[in-house]
């Protein structure tokens, strides 16, 4: 039996270090492609539209994958990994619809995203929180409302005035940026708790993640805004490279 279970933590081990190769390397194609045309025009539509989505989806199982190694963090991971998911139905529909003009029924899955991480943050920093006094939860509400509050009010008068679109289209455009910064700014309310000396690496990678994703969306805020927005440029990169950041943090989870 002691036999078994070794030879299945080793193959295990071989499967997840497999994935992460090929989430390595699909990343670094999209990158060269997208960057400076490598392989050339002839693979656009499956490097571009195809190879992008694939990697989220496989960020959303990496994601999943990572309660199977830490089960008390199975909840956290869990909700993570769905909230890729639906991000990865929402890139799907983009893609399968023809790139219909937002706000479209692949806006709302994606949006769909934000509830479910805050849920999978608020269960990842829990056990790290439990125990700080209850006075320091007012540093994390003032971070996660300062931060907020920023993001709002710099983003919602240029984004009315540089669109001039409907309001839902405004709502739309201005809700992924606002809801990355609420994200970060939880974070930034646990590291206010736990000092930032304190705080564990795995929330650390996750914050680097969430940071890539709101640079990601705030500048395909001001490009869409502007009308210069191109699809197929490295800022595509970030997406699925803010997703599988995301679900390598979950692999950091200590025991």
């Amino acid at each position: 039996m002691a036999a078994q279970a070794t030879g299945r933590t080793a193959a295990g081990r071989a499967i997840s270090r497999a994935a992460w190769a090929l989430a390595a390397f699909g990343i670094a194609v999209h990158a060269l492609h997208v960057g400076i045309g490598l392989f050339g025009p002839g693979v656009d539509v499956l490097i571009d539209d195809w190879v992008y989505i694939a990697l989220i989806g496989l960020a959303a199982t990496l994601a999943v994958a990572a309660g199977l190694r830490r089960p008390e963090q199975r909840t956290a991971c869990a909700c993570l990994g769905a909230a890729i998911g639906v991000w990865f139905c929402g890139e799907l529909v983009w893609q399968v619809a023809g790139q219909p003009a937002s706000p479209a029924p692949s806006d709302w899955l994606m949006l769909a995203y934000y509830p479910l991480a805050f849920a999978g943050l608020v269960l990842l920093v829990h056990p790290h929180l439990r125990i700080a006094p209850r006075l320091l939860w007012l540093d994390g509400a003032i971070a996660i409302t300062a931060s907020t509050a920023a993001g709002a009010a710099i983003l919602l008068p240029w984004t009315v005035n540089e669109t001039g679109g409907s309001i839902g289209l405004v709502a739309v455009n201005l809700a992924f940026p606002v809801a990355d910064v609420l994200l970060i700014g939880f974070l930034a309310a646990a590291f206010a708790i736990l000092g930032a000396a304190r705080a564990p690496r795995h929330l650390l990678v996750m914050a680097a993640a969430l940071a890539v994703a709101a640079i990601a969306d705030g500048t395909y805020l001001i490009q869409a805004a502007r009308g210069t927005y191109l699809d197929g440029t490295l800022l595509d990169t970030l997406w699925p490279l803010a997703m599988l950041t995301q679900a390598a943090s979950l692999w950091l989870v200590p025991a």
